[in-house]
């Protein structure tokens, strides 16, 4: 540890490395890694924003050393929870326990389809109603679970032609 120190104890502004070559530098607060603050891992990756006891927790940025992905948004007891977004694919919803739920957007960078709808509880799939829009131009309206067409729905294909009825298991 390099930093300031108070009564014995990390306080005020430092830096601490530990074992594994995780790095934390940022706000102390009684021997607690508690204020703003950066983490670095040996791989490169980086998270920026509030920490309290250690934890990811309020608002803040996490960055990947071998992804473009990148998570902007709001994190609770270190999970991603609320809102956030990913770059590269981007996500716009609701968080819970770093899973996607409730309703939210997802935008496939390298597919460039996009979906807007519910997302499963405790998974972050699809789940519920929704809508997927393929990049070339078709779209599925309808119901989703496990990720996969299930129930009813229609199918909009490029030319404009429309297939609707009930899916079982991504099949109609």
């Amino acid at each position: 540890y390099d930093g300031s120190w108070s009564a014995g104890q990390m306080h005020g502004h430092g830096k601490i490395t530990f074992p594994d070559g995780i790095s934390y530098e940022g706000e102390f607060q009684n021997n607690k890694l508690t204020g703003k603050g950066v983490y670095t891992w040996p791989t490169g990756a980086c998270y920026e924003g509030h920490v309290v006891d250690g934890r990811r927790e309020g608002r803040g940025r996490l960055s990947f050393t071998r992804s473009a992905a990148v998570y902007y948004g709001q994190w609770h007891n270190g999970l991603r929870h609320g809102h956030g977004y990913e770059n590269g694919d981007v996500y716009d919803g609701t968080w819970e326990n770093d899973k996607k739920k409730g309703l939210g957007t997802m935008r496939w960078f390298q597919t460039r389809q996009q979906y807007s709808g519910e997302w499963d509880n405790n998974d972050g799939r699809r789940h519920g109603y929704g809508v997927l829009y393929y990049a070339t131009g078709a779209r599925y309206e309808g119901y989703w679970l496990g990720d996969q067409k299930h129930g009813p729905g229609c199918f909009v294909f490029e030319n404009g032609e429309v297939w609707a009825g009930v899916f079982a298991q991504d099949r109609p």
